[in-house]
């Protein structure tokens, strides 16, 4: 593409028009995380969690220790360093709550393009990073308080850094982004079967290991017992979930087939498609590898949350341009529709075959691969 902007002091040129896209989708997301400040009813999880849970911060003193939270401490505490700078201004609470996880999901696309256009090429690069920065699974749920998109964004850095063979650098993203949420752990197995490399993976898992330590260290200090109750306690960790919240799950699945010893059942399920897939993967497949990685933690998982989704779009974006799977990636938003309006009848037909069809097509993908470095 020959109408670029180079940008000096980090050596990469990028598309003019494409950051026309990135600019289209900043503003979208910070239109839409206004959303708390006029229909808070819909956005409950800023009404009984984001807020609350800053405002104890700030009042009480410790996360864990005096704030119950099921979830790691990064984004709390930058909730409530924004709640003290809003004051006691309503909206400018929604909005700079807010802020940082729309922020985050904004620059996920960009991180997509330098990525994508190293290990594929500048065209398809473009289209994945235009397509991630308008969709609009990941727009409602910054509209709605999720941070995934955050997390994703520190993901996708770690990825960017395994490909720049930055392996310190690898590690502290994975550190920070399991801050966030737990699934940035993801990137050892991706690591160590792209380096094949235990030395590597070891110095990766020292740096993750010192940013997450130096983090949890008050908590382990001032209040372990709660610290680790807290964190423990979310109900995916327990393979539990509400009627509603579990529709569209295997959980949902199999309690409507009434199939005995069903967690039984996912497990050997679950680990077999992460074992099978960790067979064919290399340095040349590897992004392909997390893809699958990640699209079977958000849909096979015994229970899975809508948001899960987030984690995976942009491997299943590559996909679909690749294989011009349109009518998959539209039954993709059906599903996730079907999820939010939750209907008493659903439970998944949609959502799971979209989810084994992806699973399949970048597993094929990886296959290709795998074949390809042995014939050259």
């Amino acid at each position: 593409m020959n109408n670029t902007i180079y940008l000096k002091r980090f050596n990469i040129s990028l598309p003019k028009k494409l950051i026309y896209f990135w600019f289209f989708g900043i503003i979208l997301r910070l239109i839409a995380i206004n959303l708390a400040s006029f229909v808070p009813e819909l956005v409950p999880d800023f009404v009984y969690y984001r807020l609350p849970i800053a405002e104890c911060i700030l009042s009480e003193g410790w996360l864990y220790c005096d704030c119950r939270y099921n979830h790691t401490p990064f984004y709390p505490y930058l909730a409530a360093f924004m709640l003290w700078v809003a004051g006691d201004v309503p909206f400018l609470q929604v909005f700079l709550i807010n802020l940082p996880l729309a922020l985050g999901d904004a620059l996920v696309p960009v991180v997509i393009f330098l990525l994508f256009r190293k290990v594929k090429n500048e065209k398809l690069a473009f289209t994945c990073s235009a397509v991630y920065a308008l969709n609009p699974i990941s727009l409602v749920e910054v509209a709605i308080s999720h941070w995934d998109g955050f997390t994703l964004l520190l993901m996708m850095l770690g990825l960017l850094a395994m490909e720049q063979q930055q392996t310190l650098k690898a590690g502290i993203w994975t550190g920070l982004g399991f801050l966030l949420k737990q699934f940035p752990l993801g990137l050892f197995p991706v690591f160590l079967l792209k380096t094949r490399s235990l030395q590597s993976t070891f110095w990766m898992g020292i740096a993750a290991t010192v940013v997450i330590f130096m983090v949890f260290s008050p908590f382990l200090i001032n209040c372990p017992t709660t610290f680790f109750e807290n964190l423990l306690s979310h109900p995916l960790w327990q393979g539990a979930a509400s009627e509603k919240v579990g529709i569209g799950t295997l959980k949902n699945v199999f309690d409507h087939l009434r199939l005995p010893h069903a967690k039984i059942i996912w497990g050997v399920l679950f680990v077999s498609l992460l074992g099978i897939s960790s067979l064919k993967a290399n340095e040349r497949n590897y992004v392909y590898y997390a893809g699958i990685l990640m699209v079977t933690l958000a849909f096979f998982t015994y229970v899975t949350h809508r948001q899960l989704l987030v984690w995976c779009m942009p491997f299943i974006i590559l996909i679909t341009i690749e294989k011009k799977a349109y009518i998959s990636f539209i039954l993709l938003f059906v599903g996730y529709a079907i999820r939010i309006i939750k209907p008493d009848w659903y439970f998944g037909l949609i959502h799971l075959g979209v989810g084994v069809w992806y699973y399949l097509a970048l597993y094929r993908r990886m296959i290709s691969g795998h074949l390809r470095q042995y014939l050259h």
